[in-house]
């Protein structure tokens, strides 16, 4: 027989083994309820945030972003998935970036409303600290995310004057280029509705960071040009510095034709990256007939010719001889013969058989003539009746 000491210390014994039990129910009953209903085990995989955030990342070795990602775990907003891997290259979705940003900017959030989807708290977060409003992003939270709705962001985050306010296209490209915020891609232009990965995301909000504590950073010249044509029409200023005439610009040529500048893009030769530059590969200067590939500029113009009325054989051109008083080797047309079809050249025309016509006029300077008369940098056409139009800096002169 059981001694009553021996019974006690084995009852106390059968009760702890069932509180482990029951324990290890009450665990798994959590474990199931939190995947039924969706919570942050099951929702949050999809942006790699892990309960274990000390597992090494063993597939970044190498990449561009090793150091933001590794910056950005250590800040813990963002961690790597359970085995070991980080991703980097993975698409991220409008959702999993609003979390990242708002959990980076340490914003208030309060708990999900029950039903609601696990994001809204970070959404109502980023829209009380006037971050984010409801035209920035698309219709579907569980899409991708692209880089343009990724600049409305950023640049609300860094530049006061358009926080809380709409910003287009345009405008949050230009700004979050210009500001180092974003960068081109391989070949200088921006993707702006290419999608965004999780290294890209990751890059972006250290960036962010670096601008919201007083840090300077670089910005990508070609980005920012990509950018000012998108925003302004033209890169005029971002790579001559001569402020340009407000485009769309109707030109005043003296006719009942009514011609409109679109666009005017300066396209350094010598720079691969340059805008349009892809489009150039051989270049046809006139009168002259020498081929130009470098130590030269484009000016590329983007017009448009509407004839509501018939006229009579009066041919339209533009006469290009020079930018420079009396001198030849100024501007000059320039006819790019290979890439005709994707590129179409806006030549002379006659107005008896055309209605409406919309190409490129282009022309090509000599980088001698800038470095000898930088003053010069303003693009300028004489019509085919003799007014001389300038698009920059001071008013268009006639």
């Amino acid at each position: 027989m059981l001694g009553m000491e021996q019974f006690e210390r084995m009852k106390k014994k059968g009760r702890a083994l069932r509180l482990i039990f029951i324990s290890f129910m009450l665990t798994a009953v959590l474990m199931h309820t939190a995947d039924a209903y969706g919570a942050s085990t099951a929702n949050h995989l999809a942006a790699g945030i892990t309960s274990n955030g000390s597992v090494p990342l063993n597939d970044i070795g190498g990449h561009w972003a090793k150091q933001a990602i590794e910056t950005a775990v250590s800040k813990g907003y963002i961690k790597g998935y359970p085995d070991g891997t980080f991703k980097p290259n993975k698409e991220v979705t409008r959702a999993e970036f609003v979390k990242m940003v708002s959990d980076s900017l340490h914003l208030p959030v309060k708990p999900a409303a029950t039903g609601a989807k696990w994001y809204t708290p970070y959404v109502s977060a980023l829209k009380a600290a006037a971050l984010l409003q409801d035209s920035d992003l698309g219709t579907a939270w569980d899409g991708q995310m692209n880089r343009t709705e990724m600049s409305k962001l950023l640049v609300r985050g860094t530049d006061d004057s358009v926080r809380g306010k709409k910003v287009t296209d345009g405008e949050a490209l230009f700004k979050s280029a210009s500001a180092g915020l974003i960068g081109g891609i391989a070949d200088g232009t921006l993707n702006e509705k290419g999608t965004t990965t999780r290294a890209e995301a990751v890059a972006v909000i250290e960036r962010l960071s670096t601008v919201r504590a007083g840090g300077k950073l670089t910005a990508d010249k070609n980005a920012v040009q990509n950018a000012a044509i998108i925003y302004k029409g033209t890169n005029l200023e971002e790579i001559w510095g001569t402020k340009p005439v407000t485009l769309p610009y109707k030109l005043d040529i003296k006719t009942k034709v009514e011609v409109t500048l679109n666009k005017m893009i300066i396209v350094d030769l010598d720079d691969p990256k340059s805008p349009l530059r892809n489009k150039f590969k051989k270049l046809v200067r006139y009168p002259d007939v020498k081929i130009i590939q470098s130590k030269a500029y484009v000016v590329a113009l983007h017009i448009t010719i509407k004839n509501p009325a018939v006229q009579g054989h009066n041919l339209y051109s533009f006469n290009t001889d020079s930018v420079i008083p009396n001198q030849s080797w100024g501007y000059h047309l320039v006819y790019e013969d290979e890439n005709i079809n994707a590129f179409p050249i806006l030549n002379a025309m006659w107005l008896d058989k055309i209605a409406t016509q919309s190409g490129w006029y282009m022309m090509v300077i000599d980088k001698s003539v800038i470095d000898q008369h930088p003053e010069k940098k303003v693009p300028m056409l004489i019509t085919f009746n003799g007014y001389r139009l300038m698009f920059g800096e001071t008013e268009v002169q006639q």
